[in-house]
């Protein structure tokens, strides 16, 4: 029971994922699970596939064992595939297939049913067992119903005259099951007729088709992401020009690494500095100014900066600290 609701699971997977009308399993010629959205002809449409089936696996004679079967017909389209061990998956597709996503999911759910094959065999034959108890169930239920007729001892003269009534009901009942019988047989020989004609018309030359509509798709795809990758080359080249500094702006750098400041300026930070830490500022203002390598009579913008960075840092009171550095700020 695990295996058959294993299977059940991958066939409903499969039924899904294609959006077909029909998906099934089967072994040889027989079908092991189905799953259909045409509920009117649940019981028919498994055995039309299964001539397919028959006419698939007998096509190993000619063309050898080919790993699948695709053939289109008016608004429709049937896809076969061998799985191996006797095993054929079929699917059913309404309107444009998607050929390339058949292959795929079918692969797929060969794959799963792999661990699974050795045990198919006999749940088709449980499967066989149970519609073979229920049809003679249903013979014995109608056998029964038939063989009911009143003996003529034990009839009243109303039974007599309800007699003809009934035989008369059930001339008209075989009548109307008789014509519902020629209805259904005409529209399953129209069926196997169409199913005929398709797969007739079935060949090597179909399924080279199909898989050079599959090619020409994966080059579609390789084009596409040929093109992704050549605008995203651009980009990054666009960004690397964007980041890499003009010769304008290396000139206006340097201008700003030579330019120069007021020497009243410095002075001016001079007296903030020991004004903030006192008069032991104006020895340290003279070795921070050696430790910096700064001309004072001529001094550059960018000297300037990092005098005042590192004479904030021989300032220990953060307040003091935060003024000095906006005073400098101001004075730049």
């Amino acid at each position: 029971m695990e295996t058959l609701k294993e299977i059940e699971k991958i066939i409903g997977n499969l039924f899904l994922t294609t959006n077909s009308s029909f998906t099934g399993l089967y072994y040889e010629e027989e079908v092991v699970f189905f799953k259909t959205i045409n509920k009117e002809k649940e019981k028919i449409l498994p055995e039309l596939i299964s001539l397919l089936v028959r006419k698939f696996i007998k096509s190993d004679d000619l063309i050898g064992s080919p790993e699948y079967l695709f053939t289109e017909g008016k608004g429709y389209a049937i896809f076969l595939f061998n799985a191996g061990d006797n095993i054929t998956l079929v699917t059913v597709i309404e309107g444009k297939p998607n050929f390339s996503l058949l292959r795929l999911e079918h692969d797929k759910a060969s794959q799963l049913l792999k661990g699974l094959s050795k045990e198919i065999p006999s749940i088709l034959e449980e499967k066989q067992k149970e519609e073979e108890r229920k049809r003679q169930e249903e013979l014995k239920k109608d056998t029964e119903e038939h063989t009911e007729i009143p003996s003529a001892k034990t009839q009243t003269k109303q039974q007599k005259d309800q007699i003809p009534e009934k035989q008369e009901e059930k001339r008209t009942e075989k009548q109307a099951l008789k014509q519902k019988e020629t209805t259904e047989k005409e529209e399953i020989d129209e069926d196997i007729k169409e199913l005929e004609e398709i797969f007739s018309s079935t060949s090597e030359e179909t399924i080279d088709k199909q898989e050079k509509e599959s090619i020409d798709t994966n080059e579609k795809v390789q084009e596409q992401e040929e093109v992704i990758e050549e605008i995203l080359e651009e980009k990054q080249q666009v960004e690397e020009r964007e980041e890499t500094p003009s010769l304008e702006e290396i000139l206006l750098s340097d201008e700003a690494l030579s330019e120069e400041v007021n020497p009243e300026i410095v002075e001016n930070i001079r007296l903030k500095f020991i004004e903030g830490i006192g008069p032991v500022g104006k020895i340290l203002f003279k070795k921070v100014v050696e430790k910096v390598d700064i001309n004072l009579e001529k001094p550059y913008r960018h000297k300037v900066e990092e005098l005042i960075e590192k004479l904030s840092e021989e300032i220990t009171v953060e307040s003091r600290k935060e003024d000095f550095l906006k005073y400098c700020r101001d004075l730049l």
